[in-house]
């Protein structure tokens, strides 16, 4: 039903593969003229002028960091601060320190913080989800009607609705859901593939058809060589995802199927 897609992913791939050839080559060539150069360039620039801490997005977001991280401790070291004001501030500076780390490009500076900012969400959020199967409460009731704000989402099932709302307005499983799979990015940018794939499990126990972990279940998966997994998960999603929200699930079943065809399911 989509092999159309994959097809031209395949094919778009191999032109990109040449491409880089070309430019890898022309890059070599560069690079032999002005070897020469080199040593009298790099004693000019003993300051890194270019380095990305001289930019001003690095200083906006060290700023932004700064009042997030703030907004965080506060609220943890505050006993009367609200259970849903703990959680929410934790994971808004997790998922930011994540994004800088994905626009600053310096060796990940931030990823162990935001790795365990995540764990201290999560726990705070596996109390409150204890608490309310305890007393029998909805875990999956979001706090805004979504079908009159996002009518898009009666395409989708269970907490794949909930990928469209912000993180105030989803239930507390789709915090979960959300919350365990950009854990697993995190660990997945930190060449921590096992413990990403650990983690995307840990979000898909709450809901077996969570998109998002799925397709990059499957990007770790090809990582360690698990193509037959990967392709499975792909396969999933391309027949949930009616809108192909989730492009690299098409790019992604393409490598798949260039890697080891007979590890996907027939689509």
């Amino acid at each position: 039903r989509y092999q159309d897609e994959v097809n031209a992913a395949i094919e778009r791939k191999l032109k990109t593969s040449q491409h880089r050839e070309r430019q890898k080559s022309q890059q070599r060539q560069s690079d032999a003229r002005i070897k020469n150069g080199n040593a009298k360039t790099n004693s000019k620039t003993t300051n890194f002028p270019n380095s990305p801490q001289s930019t001003e997005l690095y200083q906006q977001m060290e700023t932004k960091i700064a009042q997030l991280r703030n907004i965080y401790q506060t609220s943890k070291s505050n006993p009367n601060a609200e259970t849903k004001e703990r959680y929410l501030s934790a994971i808004t500076l997790a998922d930011y320190l994540k994004h800088r780390d994905t626009v600053i490009h310096d060796g990940g500076t931030y990823q162990m913080e935001a790795i365990e900012v995540y764990h201290d969400a999560l726990n705070t959020l596996q109390s409150v989800w204890r608490e309310m199967i305890r007393d029998g409460q909805d875990t999956r009731q979001p706090t805004i009607d979504i079908e009159n704000i996002h009518p898009s989402t009666s395409n989708y099932q269970s907490l794949n609705r909930e990928l469209f709302l912000d993180n105030p307005s989803k239930s507390i499983e789709g915090l979960l859901c959300a919350t365990h799979t950009n854990l697993a990015k995190t660990y997945f940018l930190s060449n921590m593939f096992e413990r990403a794939v650990d983690s995307y499990d840990e979000c898909l126990a709450y809901d077996t058809s969570y998109m998002d972990a799925l397709t990059y279940r499957a990007q770790a998966y090809i990582i360690l060589g698990r193509y037959a997994e990967a392709g499975r998960d792909y396969s999933r999603v391309l027949e949930m995802d009616r809108d192909r929200i989730f492009v690299d699930a098409v790019t992604g079943l393409a490598k798949v199927l260039s890697a080891k065809e007979e590890d996907v399911i027939e689509g």
